[in-house]
C-alpha cells in the first residue's frame, strides 16, 4: 500500500468520530442555546421576596406550642349540694287518705337507672309555673325547693293552712319519680380520636338530665372530646328558624353592601350570628376565654357543633408531589419538616429533593446532580392578595431561624435554581456522554 492509500485510508477511518463529536457538540450548543433563551420561563421566581426582607406581620404568628387546654372544669357547670326542684320534674307524693287509702300500699317506681333508687307515690308533675296540684287545696309553688322543703309545704297546706288533715298525724311522703331533662342536638364532623370509633357526619339527639345539661356531659354522651382533625373549638348555637332566617337576611344585606350583587362574597366580611357562643378548647395565656358558667350550660333545642378542620390544609408543587396536607392541630410545622412530610427528602449535605425527579436531586437514583435548594412559600393575604416568600433550604438548615411556620393555605414550591439545573444539564450531558463513548469502545 503506497503512502497515498494509506493517507487517504486513514482519513475514511477518521471520518466517523469526528462526524459524531461534531454532532454531539451541535446538540450540546443547540441545549445550551434553547436553555439560556427558556431559562428565564422556566425559572422565574414568581416575584418572591427574601425571608429576611419580608415584614414581620406577614411571619409571626401564635405558636400552637404556646397554646394551654382549656381545664375540663371550666366545660361543666358546678351542681348544687341538693337537687332543687323545678318544671318537667315528677314526684311521687303519697299523702294517706288524700292520695292514697290507710288500706293499700302506695305505688313502687323502680327506675331504669340502677344508681337511682325507687321512689314511692303517685305521678305528680311539676307544671311549667313550677307549681304542682293536689287534691283540695290551690296550686303550690315548688319551684327552687329541695325534696324536704317540698314536703314541709304539702304538710303545711293540708294541717295548718286547710286543716284536712290533724298536724301530727298525717303521713304525707314525697319523692322523685323522674328528674328532668334537656334535649339537644349534637351534630360531629370529625372522626374519632381512637380506632373503631367514627363521628364524622353523626347527629345525636340526646337528653341530658338536670345540673348535667353542659358541654362536657354533651360531648361525653357522644363520642368524648373532639379529634385531632377537628376544630379546637365547641360552636353551640341557640335559637330556632326565626333566628337563622334573619341571620341569612343579615349575610346578604352586608354581601350586596360591600360587594354589589354580583361582588364576591367574603366570609370574614360578616360576623357570626347573634346566636352562635364559640368555646375555645385551647387559648394563650395572655388571652385567656372569656365565656361564663352560664354560657356552658345547654338549653332546650341548642345545637352543638364540632367542625372538622378542612380548611386548615397547605399545599405543595414542584418537584414535590402535588398534594393537599392537613396541618396539625396541636403542634407547629416548619417548613423543612412540611417538604418531608409531602415526601420530600432532606439529606446530609443539604440536599433536598423529590423522590421520583429523575434523581436530580439526589433523590430516586438514576442520573445525579445537584440537588435542589429554593423553596417559594405562597402565603394567602385578606382580600385575595398573596406573598412570595423565597426560602434557601441550605441555610435553613442551619439557621432555625429561616425555618417559618406553614400556616394554612400556604403553597410550597420546591424548584431549582437556574445556576443549579443548568449544573445538572451540563452534568447530566457529560454522564450520557461518558456513557455513549463507553458503549462505542464495547462495540468496536
Amino acid at each position: 500500500m503506497t503512502c497515498s492509500q494509506t493517507r487517504n485510508a486513514g482519513l475514511l477511518s477518521d471520518t466517523p468520530d469526528r462526524s459524531s463529536t461534531r454532532r454531539r457538540m451541535t446538540w450540546l450548543l443547540f441545549g445550551v442555546f434553547a436553555f439560556v433563551n427558556t431559562g428565564c420561563a422556566l425559572f422565574d421566581d414568581l416575584g418572591a421576596i427574601p425571608l429576611h426582607r419580608v415584614p414581620p406581620q406577614f411571619l409571626d404568628v401564635p405558636r400552637k406550642r404556646d397554646l394551654i387546654d382549656v381545664s375540663f372544669e371550666r366545660l361543666r357547670q358546678r351542681p348544687p349540694e341538693v337537687y332543687r326542684l323545678d318544671a318537667k320534674d315528677i314526684l311521687g307524693i303519697y299523702i294517706e287518705n288524700v292520695l292514697g287509702t290507710s288500706e293499700e300500699l302506695p305505688p313502687v317506681h323502680f327506675p331504669e337507672d340502677q344508681n337511682v333508687p325507687p321512689a314511692i307515690g303517685f305521678p305528680v308533675p311539676v307544671r311549667e309555673d313550677g307549681t304542682i296540684s293536689l287534691p283540695l287545696v290551690e296550686p303550690l309553688n315548688v319551684r327552687g325547693m329541695t325534696m324536704i322543703e317540698a314536703t314541709n309545704r304539702i304538710r303545711k297546706a293540708y294541717t295548718i293552712d286547710s286543716q284536712i288533715l290533724k298536724e301530727g298525724k298525717d303521713r304525707i311522703i314525697v319523692t322523685l319519680i323522674r328528674q328532668r331533662t334537656t334535649r339537644i342536638l349534637v351534630v360531629r364532623e370529625e372522626f374519632g380520636a381512637i380506632a373503631h370509633v367514627t363521628k364524622r357526619g353523626t347527629g345525636h339527639i340526646i337528653d341530658l338530665p338536670a345540673y348535667e345539661n353542659d358541654v362536657l356531659h354533651a360531648l361525653s354522651h357522644t363520642g368524648g372530646l373532639p379529634g385531632i382533625d377537628a376544630i379546637n373549638e365547641v360552636l353551640v348555637y341557640r335559637g330556632m328558624y326565626e333566628g337563622g332566617s334573619d341571620y341569612e337576611a343579615l349575610v346578604q344585606e352586608l354581601s350586596q353592601r360591600h360587594f354589589g350583587n354580583q361582588g364576591a362574597y367574603q366570609a370574614n366580611a360578616v360576623p357570626d350570628p347573634p346566636n352562635l357562643l364559640r368555646i375555645p378548647l385551647s387559648y394563650h395565656p395572655s388571652y385567656p376565654p372569656s365565656f361564663t358558667e352560664e354560657n356552658i350550660i345547654l338549653n332546650e333545642g341548642d345545637i352543638v357543633l364540632i367542625k372538622s378542620r378542612e380548611d386548615e390544609m397547605y399545599y405543595t408543587g414542584g418537584i414535590l408531589q402535588g398534594r393537599e396536607i392537613r396541618l396539625p392541630r396541636d403542634k407547629d410545622l416548619d417548613v423543612l419538616a412540611a417538604v418531608a412530610l409531602a415526601g420530600g427528602s432532606i439529606e446530609s449535605g443539604s440536599r433536598i429533593a423529590s423522590p421520583g425527579f429523575g434523581g436530580m436531586g439526589g433523590g430516586g437514583g438514576g442520573l445525579q446532580g445537584v440537588p435542589a435548594s429554593q423553596l417559594i412559600v405562597l402565603r394567602q393575604l385578606p382580600g385575595d392578595q398573596q406573598i412570595a416568600i423565597k426560602i434557601d433550604t441550605r441555610q435553613a438548615i442551619r439557621d432555625p431561624r429561616l425555618r417559618i411556620f406553614v400556616q394554612p393555605n400556604d403553597t410550597l414550591i420546591m424548584r431549582y435554581t437556574l445556576e443549579e439545573q443548568f449544573t445538572n444539564f451540563l452534568l447530566n450531558i457529560v454522564q450520557y456522554n461518558l456513557v455513549v463513548s463507553g458503549l462505542n469502545r464495547g462495540l468496536r
